[in-house]
């Protein structure tokens, strides 16, 4: 019984089952004629890959216009050639869409009910009545109406930039879909869904995070066919729980639209055309059923491609500057930009839009590079067809490929190039293939004169022969087939370009889209300049082309941060730039002079740009340029705090919000009058330094670098934060040492807290840094972001001023001529002990403006000896043209004190200590031989590369490095702006990031080195006379390689 009953089952299946496979075997037989890529595996591995668009666009190269893709028992028909896309989606087809699209419904609605966008079928009643019922929400005259909530939408989106701060980069693509996500949501649901807002949180629980999420799933979905069925697999379970959740914010959504009643008459938005639909079979008012995958389909169709086309825009303008030159001029050309003279521009009204014709091409452009609906207009029919000479069986999937028409060779001229001008042309979204003559397809069927059937080939033979002539080694062989199919009837004119597809199922909303995308960037452009964050590549994938989810969109999402522009830019210095092998450090960098005043270095896979001109470094290092830090900085982060944290120093960023507040918030602590308070710190602290030479003994050596950077310990303990160190030895290098550091820091800042909040007349670097809020919280900085910046302070204000004085002494020991004028100087103040006065006065803070010649002898010291010579670093978020090279994007720019301020080409006699030189006034700046050279303005593209001083050359800069055998490079990049002065002498850098400390410094060495001279000759131990005796280091900063023994000798017993 049992063995009739499973043979009638399987009798039954095998009845239901063979006719269907033998139509599918049917099926492909007609299709193997059909070019496919060679792949005896198929190619569903490469539907998985992020970059199957490059893939794809590959394949049509090598395969033709129409080739065949075998995704398990799937088999799809990609066509890349314009003319046959117009075929397929024209209005005159009467074209569905394949059963892929059924995945979709699956995050709609719950009940999987297909919308306008995944209907199969656009003869259905429901598709019909959904596009035509919310058609005229689309209509520009009823979306002018939406013009303030987009603008509304823009502001907040400057708001949070500026709530992030000023060179703090930000992820522009999960901001820009945000945006969208607001705008569909205000214009037509009126509903606001606060996702700009909600950019700052970046919570894991809105809609914006659980639709991403869904998409992703989808993605996954429609290039694998057996992924609905695994459902054992945490991943799939995971994306099915985010079709849920967003389900039930759609679900919200529409309670809340009901909760609102019938819309009034004069509601011209999406959502009262959508409450307004009446079920085309029972007249009623469409169930929830019906409505949630419809707002479903307009909220994510809305938001995600016109957020991440932004995104692009403004990702290809920060990479092509001279487009971005001409857009800043159009929107100043109707009052649209902010500028100096125009800090608020106007507010872009509706009128505008159609006048910003270059930023129109410039989207245009960006859409057609890095189109977001790349691999969206998919169609199949319910009857066979011909396409290009094949026949394609009934419902078989035919994916028009818009990637691959947007960026073909054969289609557009330099298609990979970045060119709105292209736009400008009337017409140019159409494509007009050569003239051919009529020619008879595969079977004998004649073709229409009329059907260009030429594109891909770029030749005049038929379509036919093309797709022939494309079977070689890269595709499987081919052969014709017979007539019967219907000819899919032919379309005026062939679209090349398709962000929004074509034909009767193109983008209904794609007028919100442009108005949109126009306004808002006119906004963000007209008061914002971007560029690409300073970060170093996090991976090899080229991140710009990422195909993310089922739209594409920037894979990473870090702060417009593509991998493919860092590795130009290493190719650009390598190629454009002298490259010298190994460098020498420590006194030995300023040779290179001699080869040019710009050159390259290379570390391992780093490129440093060393430069060594004055005018060139004081050009990097100018107010008006808008250098950051390069991310190299990042290594003394380790240092200053055990969590790594970056502090005022290392912060690679000039305008991140921390950065800012840390700069402005503790400058007044460093102003003159509040160090006044504080002298009398430096005075006991040098006279400290007294008590421990004389307990010393004479004739006994010590090392006076050791003591002098013990000195400047204790100043900054004691002025800067009330707290005597007791000269704690300074830190050496090795992981040991960094703990123990982190330690006395830890324990510092725990004093500080102890004692409660500053007092209000409190002008102390602590009382300033321990009123800082935070910018992100308001709350006092905690001790993750405060230990970094104390640690700044101490080691910036110890390690250099201690070996400034320590060089010094030892110079003025070395010059007795030089060490003679100093204590005339000081004698004539009373300062000076001799045998007649023993005990001269304490130096005054009065006295230090009067002692000009030992100011002079310090200065000279800091310029032979910078102790912070190789510290003045700088890297550009773009291209710029700098000394007439082409310095690309996060390049290292090193600024190279130590050979700026020793080059016989900037100074008289550069290696001898010539303290009178600094009693000329504007001895710190250079003044380059007068040339015909004149600086380019800010910004300029195109234009001569500038001219400068190579420093006492009489040659221009650009005649300077072609002795070095390097030439001009072509423009394309921005010009730094011209410095007003270019300074030769940098102890303190200069610029925006200069040393902050430097007040105290100069207050530190006047008074501690009045103090020690005025008392004591020192002279150099007898061991380190000689050569090799005192060689430099360069660690951290410029000191003593093994320390500066001398001997100090009380004048008041000197003969």
């Amino acid at each position: 019984m049992l063995s009739a009953v499973a043979g009638a089952i399987l009798l039954m299946v095998a009845v239901w089952v063979l006719p269907r496979v033998i139509k599918l075997v049917k099926h492909y037989e007609v299709l193997t004629v059909i070019p496919s890529p060679n792949n005896g595996t198929g190619h569903l591995a490469a539907m998985g890959d992020l970059q199957r668009h490059q893939t794809m666009l590959r394949w049509a190269k090598e395969c033709g216009p129409v080739f065949v893709l075998r995704l398990l028992w799937m088999r799809v028909v990609v066509v890349s050639d314009p003319v046959l896309v117009s075929q397929v989606l024209s209005r005159k087809a009467d074209a569905g869409k394949p059963a892929v699209f059924n995945i979709i419904n699956e995050l709609f609605s719950a009940g999987g009910h297909p919308s306008m966008t995944s209907s199969l079928d656009s003869k259905s009643p429901y598709w019909r009545l959904v596009r035509k019922g919310t058609a005229p929400a689309f209509n520009p005259n009823n979306l002018r109406r939406g013009m303030k909530h987009v603008i509304t939408s823009a502001l907040e989106v400057c708001d949070v930039i500026k709530s992030v701060g000023d060179g703090q980069s930000v992820d522009i693509d999960n901001l820009m879909v945000r945006e969208a996500l607001d705008v569909i949501g205000k214009v037509g649901f009126n509903h606001d869904f606060k996702a700009v807002q909600g950019y700052l949180t970046q919570s894991h629980g809105d809609a914006f995070y659980h639709a991403n999420k869904g998409l992703e799933e989808i993605t996954l979905r429609a290039t694998n066919p057996l992924r609905p069925y695994l459902k054992f697999l945490p991943s799939v379970r995971h994306g099915e729980a985010h079709y849920r959740a967003f389900q039930t914010h759609m679900e919200l959504l529409l309670k809340t639209l009901k909760a609102n009643g019938p819309p009034a008459d004069d509601d011209v938005s999406l959502a009262a055309h959508l409450m307004r639909l009446r079920d085309p079979f029972t007249g009623a008012p469409l169930s929830d059923e019906r409505l949630l995958p419809e707002i479903a389909t307009f909220f994510i169709a809305g938001f995600d491609t016109t957020g991440h086309t932004m995104a692009w825009t403004l990702y290809l303008l920060s990479r092509h500057p001279e487009a971005e030159a001409w857009v800043c001029q159009e929107l100043e050309e109707h009052g649209l930009l902010a500028t100096p003279a125009n800090p608020t521009p106007r507010l872009v009204e509706h009128e505008d839009l159609s006048q910003l014709v270059f930023l129109t091409a410039c989207v245009k452009e960006s859409m057609r590079l890095l189109p977001v609906t790349a691999e969206a207009s998919s169609r199949c029919f319910p009857h066979d067809v011909r396409l290009g000479g094949y026949n394609i069986p009934a419902n078989t999937w035919i994916w028009c490929y818009v990637f691959a028409v947007q960026r073909s060779p054969l289609v557009w001229e330099d298609p990979d190039s970045y060119k709105p001008d292209r736009w400008l042309q009337p017409g140019a979204e159409y494509f007009t293939p050569p003239t051919v003559p009529s020619a008879a397809g595969p079977g004998g069927d004649q073709l229409p004169s009329s059907t260009p059937l030429t594109t891909m080939n770029g030749s005049n033979i038929p379509l036919t022969a093309a797709v022939s002539s494309n079977n070689g080694k890269a595709c499987e062989a081919s052969k014709d087939q017979g007539t019967g199919p219907a000819e899919l009837p032919q379309t005026e004119r062939a679209l090349r370009f398709l962000p929004f597809s074509s034909g009767p199922r193109d983008c209904i909303g794609q007028n919100l889209s442009k108005l949109n995308y126009t306004a808002t960037l006119a906004v963000l452009l007209g008061r914002f300049r971007f560029r690409l964050a300073p970060e170093p590549p996090l991976g090899d994938s080229d991140t710009e082309d990422v195909l993310a989810a089922h739209w594409w969109a920037p894979g990473t999402g870090r702060s417009m941060f593509v991998d493919e522009g860092y590795a130009v830019s290493l190719r650009s210095v390598d190629t454009k730039l002298v490259m010298l092998q190994g460098h020498q450090r420590a006194g030995g960098m300023h040779v290179y002079v001699d080869c040019a005043p710009i050159f390259v270095l290379r570390l391992l896979w780093l490129r440093a740009v060393v430069v060594t001109d004055p005018v060139l470094v004081s050009q990097v290092l100018s107010r008006k340029a808008d250098a950051d830090k390069p991310p190299v900085a990042n290594l003394i982060n380790k240092l200053l705090s055990a969590g790594g944290h970056p502090s005022l120093f290392s912060s690679t960023s000039s305008k991140s919000p921390y950065w800012r507040l840390v700069r402005k918030g503790t400058a007044p602590a460093f102003q003159p009058n509040n160090l006044r308070n504080g002298f009398k710190h430096v005075v006991g602290s040098a006279l400290e330094v007294c008590d421990v030479i004389k307990s010393a003994g004479e004739g006994r050596a010590l090392d006076i670098d050791n003591i002098m950077v013990r000195e400047a310990m204790d100043v900054i303990g004691r002025v800067g934060f009330n707290h005597d160190f007791q000269a704690v030895q300074s830190v050496r290098e090795g992981e040991r040492h960094f703990r123990a550091f982190h330690g006395h820091m830890e324990q510092l800042l725990k004093t500080l807290r102890a004692r409660g909040p500053p007092a209000d007349d409190d002008t102390s670097l602590a009382a300033h840094l321990l009123r800082l809020r935070d910018p992100a919280t308001g709350g006092p900085l905690s001790d993750e972001r405060l230990l970094p910046e104390i640690a700044t302070f101490f080691i910036a204000g110890f390690d250099t001023t201690g070996h400034t004085m320590a060089w010094t002494l030892y110079l003025l020991s070395r010059h007795p001529e030089a060490e003679a004028r100093v204590c005339q100087e000081l004698e004539e103040h009373g300062l000076l002990a001799s045998p007649a006065n023993p005990t001269p006065r304490l130096v005054e803070h009065e006295d230090l403006g009067k002692l000009v010649f030992l100011s002079a002898c310090v200065k000279e010291s800091m310029r032979l000896l910078p102790v912070t010579a190789e510290a003045a670093s700088r890297c550009f978020p773009h291209d710029v043209r700098l000394g007439g090279y082409l310095i690309p994007a996060n390049t290292w720019i090193w600024c190279y004190i130590l050979t700026v301020q020793r080059s016989p080409a900037v100074w008289d006699d550069p290696d001898s200590y010539k303290p009178e030189r600094w009693l000329t006034p504007g001895a710190e700046f250079h003044t380059p031989p007068t040339s015909a050279a004149k600086a380019e303005p800010a910004k300029t593209v195109g234009s001569a590369s500038p001219e400068g001083s190579n420093g006492g050359s009489s040659l221009p800069l650009n005649g300077a490095m072609d002795t070095c055998g390097l030439g001009s490079q072509g423009a394309g990049a921005a010009t730094l702006p011209p410095a007003e002065r270019a300074l030769r002498f940098l102890p303190f850098s200069a610029g925006p990031r200069d040393c902050i400390g430097q007040n105290l410094a100069k207050m530190n060495y006047m008074a501690t080195l009045a103090v020690l001279l005025g008392r004591f000759k020192l002279r150099l131990a007898p061991e380190r006379e000689g050569p090799g005796g005192v060689q430099e280091a360069l660690r951290l900063t410029l000191q003593p390689a093994t320390g500066l023994l001398m001997l100090c000798t009380p004048r008041a017993a000197a003969s």
